[in-house]
């Protein structure tokens, strides 16, 4: 009998194990998660350009390692939640949910990459090197998967090491992590990767209450989770803001392009603090820090029904859903401003 049903009219191999289909190049590249990816190896080969901007070939073999870091962890996170992709239209299509590749594959897979990885970042960064990259995997693999499914704070921990990646290329290149620019750019990144999953958890909301999983956008409500969603939004814009005031830039524009995407994160951030506040205040429901605790806690356990909100107008969920979406788009693009930036900057020093 099926240990569980796959969202829609997907195969349903019986424990989740066994190729039912062959395998091919398009399904290790979504095992690898190639996207991400490709994304920590650009990020960590960023990290390293800026710190030694005429060694192209050491920002290469950092991109590298980066790459084949991101792959071995995103293979074994896979193999460790395949019931739950299962159950989430948006994962049912990955390769070990449609019987394609056995968990045990994958995780011999992600092995082999990760020792890739290893032998690559022992190369650029020696010792140090292969302890970071043992130390974000054990992280990512070891914290942050299984804890996601218990606690909503198991996103610090992959907050942690997703912010990882520039910084692990600066310490390939030799600079050490608390230097000015590679600590304020890692804590920028940390602050971003709360209000960016949050935000993409409200787009698949559906999906991730299938999934069980207990996520503050799932489990508080709406006022509380809007306070929280803003403080992180408005902490990560004073961030950007604070990065053009600190002397490590060589040039005035894009510490002006730095400061227009702080403002425009803060006023996002600012936007959903109003929200929160508005009609409310002793005499309404506010979220307390026992209830917020409570929420990111799993205090519902995982797939547990949970109450329906009161159905109101379709025009009303339609606004709530193009905010978020905008939201979305500003909290990323202010990200890939400040790399962007940080790249334009280095190369006008360069010229």
């Amino acid at each position: 009998m099926a240990e569980f049903e796959i969202w829609g009219s997907a195969p349903k191999p019986a424990r989740g194990m066994g190729p039912a289909a062959p395998f091919k190049t398009a399904d290790f590249l979504i095992l690898c998660r190639w996207r991400i990816s490709l994304a920590a190896g650009l990020c960590c080969g960023l990290g390293y350009g800026l710190a030694k901007p005429g060694e192209p070939g050491g920002a290469m073999l950092a991109f590298g390692a980066a790459w084949l870091l991101g792959a071995a962890c995103s293979a074994w996170n896979q193999a460790q939640e395949w019931r739950t992709d299962a159950l989430m239209r948006r994962t049912a299509g990955r390769p070990i949910p449609l019987g394609k590749i056995s968990g045990a594959r994958a995780v011999g897979l992600g092995a082999a990459l990760f020792l890739g990885a290893l032998a690559l970042l022992g190369d650029a960064g020696g010792v140090a090197g292969v302890l970071a990259g043992a130390a974000i995997a054990a992280v990512y693999n070891g914290v942050y998967t299984p804890l996601k499914r218990r606690s909503g704070f198991a996103l610090l921990a992959g907050a942690a090491v997703g912010a990882a990646p520039v910084l692990l290329g600066w310490m390939l290149a030799g600079t050490a992590p608390g230097s000015p620019l590679p600590a304020l750019v890692y804590g920028a990144a940390f602050l971003w990767q709360v209000p960016h999953f949050w935000l993409r958890v409200e787009l698949d909301r559906e999906d991730w209450l299938r999934a069980g999983f207990p996520l503050p956008p799932l489990r508080l409500e709406a006022r509380g989770y809007r306070l929280v969603l803003g403080l992180w939004q408005t902490s990560f814009g004073a961030s950007l803001l604070l990065l053009p005031v600190f002397p490590v830039w060589n040039s005035a524009g894009p510490r002006l392009g730095l400061a227009l995407a702080g403002l425009a994160v803060l006023a996002a951030g600012l936007g959903a603090l109003r929200k929160a506040g508005k009609g409310g205040k002793a005499a309404r429901r506010n979220v307390s820090s026992s209830e917020v605790i409570n929420a990111c806690d799993g205090c519902l356990t995982a797939g547990e029904d949970r109450p329906q909100p009161s159905r109101r107008n379709a025009y009303g969920e339609s606004l709530r859903s193009i905010s978020s979406v905008i939201c979305s788009k500003t909290v990323d693009a202010a990200m890939a401003a400040l790399l962007l930036l940080l790249l334009a900057d280095s190369l006008l020093y360069l010229t």
